[in-house]
């Protein structure tokens, strides 16, 4: 797998939190973490918006 260290601070912190969250049998962890679930509410939910 490759490193997540390019990736701005946000988006890695979501990956990471969506996939410790995820149920296992509904959505790959690996999948998460490469960055194939970012535009999805999978990872969106943990990005803190600014309002």
């Amino acid at each position: 797998m490759r490193s997540t260290r390019h990736l701005e601070y946000d988006i890695r912190r979501a990956r990471l939190l969506a996939a410790r969250e995820y149920v296992s049998g509904t959505i790959c962890w690996r999948g998460i973490l490469s960055g194939h679930w970012d535009a999805g509410s999978v990872v969106q939910k943990h990005i803190p918006h600014s309002s």
